[in-house]
């Protein structure tokens, strides 16, 4: 046998086998993960990604935000304030020190004694 002929013989063999007629049709778990994908994507290049809808009727949040509101003596209007300064999630609130809350006190315009009286870092703790 040749080299030619040894090479040829070699690529038949690699050749992917013919597969059935039309492509295959994917899972429905499939096309979950190709859309939650696509989100990631967007998300990591910065792209807009559309909101979320919340528990509440109406009311729309951005991913990876939580309606701060539900906390004693958070307002809608602190929530979004809240957001603006990156304390998106129960989680930031639950870690915060008492320098961060004497500047988020000075930016929300109200009393430290205030944060500290309504328990925002309890309850944000309780929360999750």
């Amino acid at each position: 046998m040749s080299i030619r002929e040894s090479r040829q013989r070699s690529r038949r063999s690699r050749r992917s086998p013919v597969s059935a007629s039309g492509p295959v049709p994917h899972s429905a778990r499939t096309r979950r993960h190709n859309k939650l994908s696509l989100r990631r994507r967007r998300r990591s290049r910065g792209e807009a990604v559309s909101p979320i809808e919340s528990r509440l009727p109406g009311k729309t949040i951005g991913f990876g935000s939580q309606r701060l509101s539900e906390l004693t003596g958070v307002s809608p209007a602190m929530e979004k304030q809240l957001h603006a300064m990156g304390h998106n999630r129960f989680f930031h609130i639950a870690h915060w020190s008492a320098a961060t809350v004497s500047e988020v006190a000075d930016k929300l315009g109200m009393n430290q004694a205030q944060i500290l009286k309504s328990n925002w870092i309890g309850q944000a703790r309780q929360r999750g």
